[in-house]
């Protein structure tokens, strides 16, 4: 198991749609509410500046564990933010056969 030390980055459109989905599960299940409180106290709003950058706030920089630079790496409808040595870890130490999803999920 390789922990995620990323962090994504997704349009607001996109975080509705998720936030729905989340709204629509039972808040008894003590899995949901841990994921609320995570989305709900992990995430920040940003704002693109007129040079196209956005000011990701230091504790989702800690998170990520990025000091300095960063390494973004395009997932579809979102990006990730990853420390540049760490995304090299997660791509030496991944046990996901890409091949073998794509063809579980008929790509």
């Amino acid at each position: 198991y390789w922990r995620d030390w990323s962090s994504d980055v997704c349009s607001s459109d996109l975080m509705i749609l998720k936030l729905d989905k989340l709204r629509q599960q039972s808040i008894a299940n003590p899995r949901v509410r841990a994921l609320a409180r995570a989305l709900g106290s992990q995430s920040q709003m940003a704002t693109w500046d007129t040079q196209g950058r956005i000011r990701v706030n230091d504790e989702l920089l800690a998170y990520a564990r990025i000091e300095g630079e960063v390494k973004l790496v395009g997932a579809l409808q979102y990006f990730e933010l990853w420390s540049p040595a760490l995304w090299t870890a997660a791509v030496r130490c991944s046990d996901v056969d890409i091949a073998d999803v794509a063809q579980q999920i008929g790509l």
